[in-house]
């Protein structure tokens, strides 16, 4: 059951960190205050939620 759990908060904390990274990308492409560095900051963290997913995603289907 916990494992599910995690699995699932991961999957959400993902796909809002890729919405994060989508925003970042599209302020810098049209001259916004955003610093180059923060969609590279938030795509590194949607990389590490997306493996925790996958690892948790695999333990759920294994039992």
């Amino acid at each position: 059951m916990r494992d599910r759990v995690l699995r699932n908060v991961c999957l959400v904390m993902f796909v809002v960190q890729c919405l994060c990274v989508l925003r970042y990308v599209a302020d810098v492409a049209l001259g916004g205050d955003t610093e180059w560095w923060q969609p590279v900051t938030a795509g590194v963290t949607a990389a590490v939620l997306f493996v925790l997913y996958d690892k948790y995603r695999k333990k759920v289907k294994k039992g």
